[in-house]
């Protein structure tokens, strides 16, 4: 890997992280996907992921109200690692066709936001139920967990479908230009 890539994930696991302590006090409001699915579209989806797990890894460990239990950090660093991969194939496909500069991005960018944040959301309440030992039927709280976090869902879906089709497009000049 040549130091110009190892730079970028340094630079894109910086900047997603500290977007997170950004909004670390409103609950369920946070840039991390987004910045995350953005760093998956112009890095690619190994590295996208590799930034989201790094970010997600860096901001559990020092997050202000307390590092995450093992269970769930292990699931949002996989929860992370996926939104970059989803960033990577999903985004980097709609860049080079155009597709997320119309109104239909838009829907599209709302559609990919809640999709990414309830597979976030459902797999780290699944390692909530195993850090609090339930093993057998942690139906309940991963079902209580998502209606908690129904709010996140919202916010993320309004915000990549207002932010993501703008950030695309620059990224597309961005590759169009290193071409």
């Amino acid at each position: 890997m040549s130091s110009r890539s190892v730079s970028s994930l340094g630079v894109f696991t910086a900047l997603v992280a500290a977007l997170g302590f950004a909004l670390s006090g409103v609950p369920n409001v946070e840039l991390m996907t987004l910045s995350t699915f953005v760093s998956g579209a112009l890095l690619g989806a190994i590295r996208g992921a590799i930034v989201g797990a790094g970010a997600i890894a860096i901001y559990s460990s020092f997050n202000p109200y307390g590092p995450a239990p093992p269970p769930v950090f292990v699931m949002q660093v996989l929860g992370y690692a996926f939104v970059g991969v989803v960033g990577g194939v999903v985004a980097g496909r709609a860049v080079a066709s155009r597709r997320l500069e119309t109104f239909t991005g838009a829907a599209l960018g709302a559609v990919l936001g809640f999709g990414v944040t309830l597979v976030y959301d459902v797999i780290t309440n699944l390692g909530t139920a195993w850090s609090m030992g339930v093993y057998l039927d942690p139906g309940p709280i991963v079902w209580g967990g998502l209606a908690f976090a129904l709010w996140h869902m919202v916010w993320n879906a309004a915000f990549f479908a207002i932010c993501a089709p703008p950030l695309l497009a620059a990224v597309r000049r961005r590759k169009v230009r290193s071409l």
